[in-house]
């Protein structure tokens, strides 16, 4: 029987679960069974706080990337299929490439936002670029 343990490892040892502070939770294994696992409910409130984080980013990445590229295959496709359709002026154009252009500006910083690995890995790299 698997289950949980501090820091998210997995054990198959029934004397690693704390009994007090244990609950047991439906699962299946890995033959189809139904079975129940013990999960300290710290990791498991743990386990869900960064499900949510990681749902938050993806759907700020997704937003973002329909935000930038959005206007500028619009306006692409409108030109392509639309003769009736009078042609964006060229800076339009330019500007809503900008634009695109400018979503690999902003998931990064999207991610140092939200990941602390990745906020402590761009850290670094920063501070050894200001030491050069």
């Amino acid at each position: 029987m698997t289950m949980l343990l501090r820091g998210g490892e997995v054990s198959t040892n029934e004397q690693d679960a704390e009994p007090s502070q244990s609950l047991r939770v439906p699962c299946t294994d890995q033959g189809g069974r139904l079975s129940t696992i013990s999960v300290n409910p710290r990791m498991l409130s743990a386990a869900l706080a960064r499900e949510r984080r990681l749902v938050i980013v993806m759907v700020l990445v997704v937003g973002c990337f329909i935000m930038c590229y959005l206007p500028f295959w619009a306006s692409i496709l409108t030109v392509l299929y639309c003769s009736r359709c009078p042609a964006p002026h060229p800076h339009i154009l330019t500007a809503f490439q900008w634009l695109a252009y400018s979503n690999s500006v902003v998931n990064p910083v999207i991610y140092t936002l939200f990941n602390p690995e990745y906020r402590s890995a761009a850290t670094i790299i920063l501070s050894r670029i200001r030491n050069i």
